[in-house]
């Protein structure tokens, strides 16, 4: 099983659109191909810092949506799923052996796509066809999950996000509720990484204490 992280242009679809003309953050739980040849769902969280209602109105009107089913939970999130007619980084992830473990927009427009991949033949097909659809792409991590134990590459960089911004500071730098807006992740399930993380790294140290 191989861990991959990979950093890639968003395509001309509703979630470059709003990446472009909101301040938001958007984060793909998980991806569902439609009936339709070329229509995909995508579940989602999304987090901005102006009216939600103009950022869902957005997302409806845009010309690759099929459908949208965003609900405004409260301080700035929105949560649902969004269908379009097409998207060829879904269309590739779901057409090759491997698992969504996420997908966050980062802060230069790019979207962040952490992979479980069988091996390395199926890596192979999912970056060919990332390349026959010209989607621009760039191989940030790779490596070879042997023990499930391991810190994930989605743990990793929370965890050293959380540390550079100063969460594990006293008196704390940046709360959880603000630190789950700029990593587009539910308070809850920060909450839940961070904890996973924090008691991996003690187990590893008073193991090897």
């Amino acid at each position: 099983m191989l861990e991959i992280s990979l950093s890639i242009v968003p395509p001309k679809n509703w979630i470059g659109e709003v990446l472009r003309s909101h301040n938001t953050v958007v984060h793909i739980t998980d991806v569902k191909l439609e009936s339709s040849r070329h229509g995909v769902q995508d579940f989602v969280e999304i987090y901005t810092d102006g009216p939600a209602a103009d950022l869902v109105n957005r997302v409806r009107t845009s010309k690759s949506v099929i459908r949208s089913d965003l609900k405004d939970v409260g301080e700035g999130r929105l949560v649902g799923a969004v269908t379009t007619d097409s998207c060829p980084i879904c269309h590739a992830v779901s057409g090759v052996d491997c698992s969504l473990v996420s997908a966050t927009s980062a802060g230069d427009g790019s979207i962040l796509w952490e992979l479980l991949v069988t091996d390395n033949e199926a890596l192979n097909r999912l970056l060919e066809r990332l390349a026959s659809d010209d989607v621009g792409f760039e191989i940030r991590k790779k490596r070879e999950l042997k023990n499930r134990k391991e810190l994930t590459l989605r743990q990793e960089e929370i965890l050293k996000m959380a540390f550079e911004l100063g969460y594990f500071d006293f008196p704390k730098k940046i709360k959880l509720d603000r630190l789950s807006g700029r990593l587009g992740i539910a308070p809850s399930t920060l909450a839940e990484i961070l904890h996973r993380a924090e008691k991996h790294i003690m187990m590893k140290h008073f193991r090897n204490g």
